[in-house]
């Protein structure tokens, strides 16, 4: 008797194992109606975390055959699927929009966006000091050859839009001008359009505030309009437009915010930033032939917005093209910095300079699906031992 337990015992804990096995898990995320890429998707397991999709709709996550993965994009209708069952082509439907003649609008679009503002203010104050981890990863090309890459792990407060960031660990390579005839471009701090904000969180604007769509005088610096959306379970979401008035000259936001109207809760930012310095290597001036577009994402805990990810992409015409392509995503609870105090920084270059580059750690901690492109001007980097030599000398 004793036998036949044992042997139950072991069948027992090899359909344990079988169960918890791990498997890679890749696949791309389009729109099952056109067919377009879906990049930026989150792709996750609850109580786990998860990923994202790449710039071109590609993920890649390790998981547990029987867990099930979620997928959603705003504005698109979520969806699960068991681990096991994810084929190489993932399909998100459309929310649908809601028809005029039957739609069910807000009194006043300006006094919902009034309570938005005021509702988003008093949560921000309330969670303005939680913190998170983030990673980032920024590429540049120039005359469409990738010249510039950056990868960092970071701690910053997380509500809304992030600020006080600490590095961790991060690396940097950049190839240097070759020749006159075709010098590359680099950028300085093209980090900080990574802390676009939907709400400036002030009861006066100052003059070196760039105008975002929440503030106190919103009414002065943009008109509204609106459109509703809502998924197949009837729940509706508002897709705000933010358009800056003519007279406008100074830095705003030219965008859309996505809210449910259920709980005054932001849940996406789309946007282009308008009359905003552009700052070159080693030089300092605007430059009137560009367009700087981004996309936030933020998720609730227990009614907390925080960011869960931005995009940022900058295209400049002129004597050189160059486009620069960023990615940043929540990646959860603070990392430990060790012995080194948390620093708060404005250039996060100054600090990579600092930092001893490890090879193996970035093996070992992609979090976010490589393009082709990144992946072979990371291989010519580290070929070359580019990583670890930036100084700011």
């Amino acid at each position: 008797m004793k036998r036949i337990t044992t042997i139950i015992i072991l069948l027992l804990h090899g359909i344990f194992i079988a169960a918890q096995q791990e498997i890679t898990i890749t696949g791309q995320i389009v729109d099952r109606e056109t067919e377009e890429i879906l990049p930026f998707t989150n792709v996750y397991i609850k109580e786990k975390g998860g990923t994202i999709s790449n710039f071109e709709g590609h993920f890649s996550i390790k998981e547990a055959l029987n867990d099930t993965l979620f997928f959603s994009y705003v504005g698109y209708e979520p969806q699960s699927i068991v681990a096991s069952k994810v084929s190489k082509i993932v399909t998100l439907a459309p929310m649908s929009y809601q028809l005029q003649e039957v739609e069910i609008t807000p009194t006043d679009i300006y006094d919902f966006v009034k309570k938005l503002f005021a509702n988003t203010k008093k949560t921000y104050n309330l969670k303005k000091n939680r913190r998170a981890a983030f990673f980032y990863r920024q590429i540049t090309q120039t005359n469409g050859e990738a010249n510039e890459i950056l990868e960092a792990f970071f701690n910053a407060n997380s509500a809304l839009f992030l600020r006080d960031m600490g590095l961790v660990t991060g690396r940097y390579g950049a190839v240097v001008e070759e020749d006159n005839t075709n010098p590359y471009t680099t950028y300085i701090n093209f980090f900080n359009f990574s802390q676009a904000s939907p709400i400036l969180p002030l009861d006066k604007i100052e003059n070196k505030n760039i105008i975002v769509p929440l503030n106190v005088d919103f009414e002065r610096y943009y008109q509204l309009s609106y459109d509703i959306l809502f998924d197949k379970g009837g729940n509706r979401l508002y897709k705000i437009r933010f358009k800056p008035r003519e007279e406008v000259k100074r830095g705003i936001i030219d965008g859309f915010l996505y809210v449910d109207p259920s709980n005054l809760s932001i849940k996406r930012m789309d946007g282009r930033l308008i009359n905003i310095r552009i700052e070159h290597k080693e030089e300092h001036q605007f430059v009137s032939e560009y367009d700087c577009s981004f996309s936030m994402n933020f998720k609730y805990i227990n009614k907390f917005p925080e960011v869960e990810s931005v995009h940022v992409k900058l295209d400049v015409e002129g004597k050189l093209s160059s486009q620069v392509n960023s990615i940043l995503y929540n990646v959860g609870k603070v990392r430990k910095t060790g012995k080194k105090k948390i620093t708060r920084f404005m250039n996060l270059l100054s600090l990579i300079a600092q930092t001893k580059y490890s090879p193996k750690f970035w093996e070992e901690n992609e979090v976010i699906k490589r393009t082709p492109l990144e992946e072979e001007t990371i291989q010519a980097f580290e070929k070359k031992q580019i990583f670890g030599t930036y100084s700011l000398q």
